[in-house]
């Protein structure tokens, strides 16, 4: 006989919003989404500390509309692998 939880509990970390036409919640989240939308963001890599760019760009797109272009993010290779191993 299997082991596991039969009972999910209910949630509670945050309230449940509606995010109904001309709600508060709603309205937010549109002008969110119109900023996010309206601007390309640059995401470095990360070793330890340290904010690496390299010239090996990958694309960032939304998963609605993949010719739309929301970011780039630098792609490592084996000179950042070896230098993230350095720190450990």
């Amino acid at each position: 006989m299997g082991k596991g939880f039969y009972q999910v509990p209910i949630a509670s970390c945050e309230p449940v919003q509606s995010f109904a036409p001309g709600s508060k919640e709603r309205e937010v989240t549109l002008t969110e989404y119109s900023k996010m939308m309206s601007e390309v963001i640059d995401i470095p890599m990360y070793i330890g500390s340290e904010e690496i760019h390299s010239n090996d760009l990958a694309t960032i797109t939304p998963p609605h509309k993949h010719q739309h272009v929301v970011g780039h993010y630098h792609k490592g290779n084996a000179s950042h692998a070896k230098k993230r191993l350095k720190l450990l």
